[in-house]
């Protein structure tokens, strides 16, 4: 009879060899032993799975910290290249009209240098929460890098994604920033669009939205460029 199950060693282990027909024989002459081994085997097998659960936990817990930046607690560079890939993939079409923002904090050095690090930092994750509140679910949001973030709008045209971007840069033009029980001013940003149409790769779009970024800053930032 070909046997009905394997069992893999992931441990050193004694293994203790019993013929079938003697094993019968002690299980049919004796319900003790034959509880003692159910007994020792559930106990092994649960001990297993709780070690395989464990593992599985850790392994999640690195993966999220992986593609999530620490400061903001959105997708960073990483975690992008997986959505990316994704959108990438044959069945691409169903996110289109599909529109990317890149947007950079205007004159963030600047603030760095008068109100310290630690104040920069608050701008940045404020300004995170404030575009993951007022964004869609599925939207994503993420750390571009340094003080850009970038912005995926799926099923959105380019008209409609400017007019989302411009009111998240008018909302947060008024909003102030706490940073150790201290009220800092208020930033404001800059924002290239780009829609990503099927002709294009998705890194002719980001480009394309870079381009619209440089124009917005160069026109005098606190606006929205395409």
């Amino acid at each position: 009879m070909p046997p009905c199950a394997y069992v893999k060693v992931v441990e050193p282990t004694i293994l203790l060899v019993i013929p079938c027909d003697i094993l019968w024989e002690l299980v049919n002459a004796s319900p003790v032993i034959a509880r003692n081994l159910l007994y020792k085997l559930s106990r092994r097998m649960r001990s297993s799975n709780a070690t395989l659960s464990d593992t599985l936990q850790v392994k999640d817990h690195f993966e999220q910290a992986a593609n999530h930046d620490a400061l903001t607690g959105l997708t960073n560079r990483r975690g992008l290249e997986v959505i990316f890939s994704s959108l990438n993939s044959p069945g691409r079409q169903a996110y289109l009209p599909l529109s990317i923002a890149l947007i950079d904090i205007d004159h963030f050095k600047h603030f760095n240098d008068n109100y310290g690090h630690q104040a920069g930092d608050a701008v940045l994750a404020t300004l995170g929460q404030h575009f993951k509140q007022h964004v869609r679910t599925h939207d994503v949001v993420a750390r571009y890098g340094g003080e850009e973030f970038l912005i995926v709008l799926p099923s959105t045209a380019l008209q409609p994604a400017i007019r989302v971007v411009d009111r998240l840069r008018q909302m947060m033009a008024h909003q102030r920033v706490q940073s150790e029980g201290q009220e800092l001013p208020s930033v404001t940003f800059s924002a290239g669009l780009s829609e990503w149409s099927e002709e294009e790769t998705l890194e002719q779009v980001i480009e394309a939205a870079d381009t619209a970024l440089y124009r917005a800053k160069k026109e005098g930032r606190n606006r929205v460029c395409w």
